[in-house]
């Protein structure tokens, strides 16, 4: 009977110990997710600027008051941040 009782705790200390594993590797799943999440805004936001920055590049361009370089440039800069998603 001991034995029993002693294998039934071993059990039980085995089964708290793999729930309390499963909760962590839970908890650090959601929050490398949120982290991603979190990533992702910044990056959309980068893009966003990015192409602000071509437009206002190639209105500058048009009133001639810039030259094509920064509007290649600007480009450029706005498939780096589109490789980043």
């Amino acid at each position: 009977m001991r034995q029993i009782e002693s294998q039934k705790r071993q059990l039980v200390q085995t089964r708290k110990t793999q729930e309390d594993s499963i909760r962590l590797e839970l908890k650090k799943a959601i929050l490398n997710l949120e982290q991603a999440d979190e990533k992702i805004l910044t990056a959309k936001k980068a893009v966003d600027q990015a192409q602000e920055n071509l437009r206002v590049s190639e209105e500058r361009y048009k009133a001639q008051v810039t030259t094509s370089t920064e509007v290649l440039d600007a480009r450029a800069f706005i498939r780096g941040k589109n490789e980043l998603l």
